[in-house]
């Protein structure tokens, strides 16, 4: 209609574009652009539905693996691929890095477990222990390093001494532990400690080693 009132407007006359009648009627009619938004309408909707299913399909195509033997594995080699490609993404940069630091983790790992191990069934001579009171009575302790009380009014050589050299017994006023470390304690406040602590390998308050222990409220050695 617009362009047949614009060929009336600049022709000078009103005579049909095609066949130069000058007498004709004009009757406006929508059918046609009703025909055409329905068909725009079912293209649109034919693009959309493709893409859908084509989304769908490939979704199952990742997920699901094929029956065929071939084609499950293929399917699972680009599965790894993927995990693996991802996996170097991530630590690119640093994946030397990253691979010494599981080396160091698994070296200590097996480190501390050996050290448990040797822990575990090692015991101690009359001469190792001999050693340990000899340097126990060198570093002169007289009170525990956990509750900072002391072990007894007389000094902790003579306690190391008579419970080494005495074949009597000897009586303390609150048992004590001497520890392969030579490290002196409370046998209460060193069992508080060990109930206390979260690590699965005890260790020394004091210097931080592996240790094992006697009490020194007994006979002699």
């Amino acid at each position: 209609m617009v362009c047949l009132r614009a060929f009336e407007k600049f022709s000078g006359g009103k005579t049909c574009p095609m066949c130069r009648k000058e007498q004709y009627e004009t009757r406006l009619i929508h059918e046609g652009r009703k025909l055409w938004r329905h068909k725009c309408a079912i293209k649109i909707q034919s693009r959309w539905r493709g893409y859908v299913i084509r989304s769908w399909y490939v979704k199952l195509r990742k997920t699901v693996p094929p029956n065929d033997p071939l084609l499950r594995k293929k399917f699972f080699e680009e599965k790894l691929s993927l995990v693996t490609d991802r996996f170097v993404m991530v630590t690119s940069s640093e994946v030397d890095s990253f691979l010494h630091q599981i080396d160091q983790s698994i070296e200590e790992s097996r480190r501390v477990m050996r050290l448990v191990d040797d822990q575990s069934f090692k015991v101690l001579s009359d001469m190792d222990w001999e050693k340990v009171y000899a340097k126990a009575n060198e570093r002169l302790h007289s009170d525990c390093p956990i509750c900072f009380t002391a072990f007894h009014s007389s000094d902790i050589v003579g306690q190391l001494e008579s419970s080494k050299k005495s074949e009597t017994t000897v009586e303390f006023s609150r048992p004590i532990i001497l520890l392969s470390c030579s490290h002196v304690f409370h046998k209460q406040c060193l069992e508080a400690f060990e109930l206390l602590s979260l690590a699965s390998l005890h260790v020394c308050p004091v210097c931080r080693s592996p240790y094992y222990k006697k009490e020194l409220h007994c006979d002699v050695l």
